[in-house]
């Protein structure tokens, strides 16, 4: 049995106090939490295979595989404690960079059975406790003890193909790919970054023109989109797209949008404006685009696809549209965007394969890392 038995606990404590080396995948997650969650035992079975080339480059020898909860308030959807009546691991060296969908076509040597048993995962119902969560979970359930050690040399990447079989949920409810959250890392590549508005624009307040039926005062919105080197269309790749959207302007008439690189979220004033305040900070740099706002008062700013760096994540624009009201031809400031330039996420050498079926022979092939949770091996 894979339960909450002390043995198995003794040996995760053991292993984190020892000394013992511990690889994690990705390494840089060893000892931190990962910004995502991954979902694993998705279904009663299945067959899961699970290639990594993350720590090639050194000899490892492995006793044990374990993965940890995420570090996020379970509900009764992501915390369904589950159990299978048979697992097994073999494990297998292989090249990374040989994806296929065939599960046999990955090891480059003979598969070696670690591990076989029952499996029971807790039920979970809030936070884990800690943040990163204990790897293995609080009693070693998510903990794969191997029952014989493997060694893969510094040109090798590792597989471990899971078979499970026999699954039921502890509620006796339905699977229907119910899942379970393990801390997992993002993939995605097309990164949102964050967006804050600052200002009046509640209905009556904020600087309202004249010939606006909106209640509204003006607003400037926008997006930031920064998409990493694997994004489906080639032109966007590595590239930042920031765009600023000013609303509730004076229509079909000349609006200019500030973009500066610093800001005050506190506002300050301007000379002749009292319906708004003053975000975007002028003794800064500033570019000023003029624009012609559409019959519907909108109007938009956008830099195009611009080169991505490492040295531009966290940068903060600030952008605020300033018009002459249609009617009495007074200055108005709409709200301020402040936009942020995300961090565009990483790709690793991990990949895995999701068979229906413990025999399957092949299956759907993903890199998200929503699919992929992160693991430790212990030495």
């Amino acid at each position: 049995m894979h339960t909450c038995s002390s043995p198995i606990a003794l040996a995760i404590l053991f292993l984190s106090s020892s000394g013992i080396a511990q690889i994690g995948s990705p390494a840089e997650y060893l000892a931190s939490e990962a910004p995502s969650h991954a979902l694993f035992g998705l279904a009663p079975a299945g067959r899961f295979m699970f290639v990594d080339g993350e720590s090639r480059g050194r000899t490892r020898v492995i006793k044990e595989l374990a993965y940890r909860h995420d570090a996020s308030v379970y509900t009764a959807v992501t915390g369904a404690g589950r159990s299978w009546s048979s697992v097994t691991l073999d494990y297998a060296p292989c090249d990374a960079s040989k994806q296929t969908a065939i599960f046999g076509a990955v090891p480059s040597a003979t598969t070696t059975r670690v591990f076989a048993g029952s499996v029971t995962w807790p039920e979970m119902f809030g936070h884990p406790g800690s943040t990163p969560a204990l790897w293995g979970g609080a009693s070693g359930q998510l903990a794969f003890p191997f029952s014989v050690a493997v060694t893969a040399s510094d040109k090798e990447d590792l597989s471990f193909d899971y078979r499970f079989r026999g699954g039921v949920l502890r509620n006796s409810a339905a699977w229907n790919l119910s899942s379970y959250a393990l801390d997992g890392y993002d993939t995605d590549q097309a990164v949102y970054g964050d967006l804050r508005m600052h200002g009046t624009y509640w209905p009556g307040r904020g600087c309202i023109d004249s010939g606006s039926v909106d209640p509204l005062g003006a607003t400037m919105s926008g997006s930031s989109v920064t998409y990493g080197p694997a994004y489906g269309s080639a032109n966007l790749r590595n590239r930042i797209l920031v765009r600023f959207r000013s609303e509730g302007t004076a229509p079909s008439a000349p609006v200019f949008h500030a973009v500066g690189l610093a800001g005050m979220s506190w506002g300050g004033s301007f000379p002749g404006v009292s319906c708004n305040t003053l975000h975007v900070d002028l003794t800064q740099p500033v570019l000023l685009f003029a624009r012609v706002a559409s019959a519907n008062a909108l109007a938009e700013t956008d830099f195009g696809a611009v080169q991505y760096d490492k040295q531009l994540a966290g940068l903060k624009l600030w952008g605020q549209a300033a018009w002459s009201d249609s009617l009495t031809k007074a200055v108005k400031l709409s709200t301020a965007l402040e936009a942020t330039v995300a961090r565009t996420n990483p790709l690793y050498r991990r990949w895995m394969i999701w068979g229906g079926q413990p025999d399957a022979q092949s299956g759907l092939v993903f890199v998200e890392g929503g699919l992929n949770p992160i693991a430790r091996y212990g030495q």
